[in-house]
C-alpha cells in the first residue's frame, strides 16, 4: 500500500505505507486517519478477512492488531477515540448479507451491529456509509447491476436503475463516480451521480425490500472520452479525476 504526500510545489511523492498479503480491497476513512484491507487469506483457516491499519502524524501505517473474521469488501462507516465503525460483506454458502460491527480498538474486540441477509441470487458488493445508518453498495440482483441503498436500522432497500452495467464505484464526499459500461454500447468509460440526489428519492418513496424491490431510474453523467482500452475505478484527488 503505498500513500501520496503533497509537496509544497503541488508535485506528490510517493511512500510505501505497508504490505499485505490481503489484495481484493482497500478503503480509507473519510479523514484519512485510518484505512481497511479486504481479502482472502489461508492462514490458519481459508477465508476472507479484513485488517484495520492507522495512518500516524508522520505518514507511516501501522497494523492495529484487528482482524474481522469472514469479511469482505470492507470499509470505515466513522471512528471515535476508542471505537471503529466498519462495514462489510459475510458469505456462508450461497448467501451474502450486509454487516456493520463496533471495533474496539484498546481491546481488540469487535461486535456486530446490524445485519441484512440477501436471498442466493442478490449479492452486495463494495458498501459504503453515506449517512447516518444509511450505506450505499452496488446489489447484484441476477444478471443485473445496480446501485443500492441500505437503511440499516429499518432493514429497508431501495435499489436503482442507472441504465449503466457497473464493475466498480468510489464514493467522494457527494460523488459517487463508477467504472461502467453502457448497455447499448459495451465499452468501459466512467459516470457519475451525486449522494444527495439519491438520498433524495430514498426520501421520496416508500422503500421495500430487496427481494420485492423494483429498481427506480435515475440518471448518470457519462463521460466518453476516448480512452484507450477503457476507464476502471475512477477516484477523485482533490478536483481531479485518476
Amino acid at each position: 500500500v503505498y500513500g501520496a504526500i503533497k509537496q509544497v510545489d503541488g508535485t506528490y511523492a510517493t511512500k510505501k505505507l505497508c504490505s499485505s498479503n490481503l489484495k481484493e480491497h482497500l478503503a480509507v476513512s473519510k479523514d484519512g486517519k485510518y484505512f481497511i484491507i479486504s481479502g482472502y487469506t489461508q492462514e490458519e483457516k481459508p477465508q476472507n478477512v479484513s485488517q484495520i491499519y492507522a495512518i500516524s502524524d508522520d505518514f507511516s501505517a501501522k497494523y492495529i492488531g484487528i482482524t474481522i473474521a469472514k469479511l469482505r469488501e470492507a470499509s470505515i462507516i466513522g471512528h471515535s477515540t476508542d471505537t471503529i465503525s466498519v462495514v462489510g460483506v459475510e458469505t456462508e454458502s450461497q448467501n451474502s448479507s450486509l454487516v456493520t460491527y463496533t471495533v474496539n480498538v484498546n481491546d481488540k474486540a469487535y461486535k456486530r451491529i446490524a445485519c441484512i441477509d440477501f436471498t442466493a441470487n442478490q449479492v452486495p458488493f463494495i458498501p459504503t456509509g453515506i449517512s447516518e445508518s444509511k450505506i450505499l453498495f452496488l446489489l447484484k440482483n441476477g444478471l443485473s447491476w445496480n446501485l443500492a441503498i441500505a437503511d440499516m436500522s429499518s432493514k429497508k432497500i431501495t435499489s436503482f436503475d442507472t441504465g449503466v452495467t457497473i464493475c466498480k464505484m468510489s464514493v467522494n464526499d457527494d460523488v459517487i463516480l463508477c467504472s461502467c459500461a453502457p448497455k447499448q454500447k459495451g465499452f468501459p468509460v466512467y459516470a457519475s451521480i451525486r449522494v444527495s440526489e439519491l438520498l433524495k428519492t430514498c426520501k421520496n418513496m416508500d422503500t421495500a425490500n430487496a427481494t420485492d424491490a423494483t429498481p427506480n431510474t435515475v440518471i448518470f453523467k457519462i463521460y466518453e472520452q476516448p480512452y484507450s482500452g477503457g476507464v476502471y475505478e475512477p477516484i477523485f484527488c482533490e478536483d481531479k479525476i485518476v
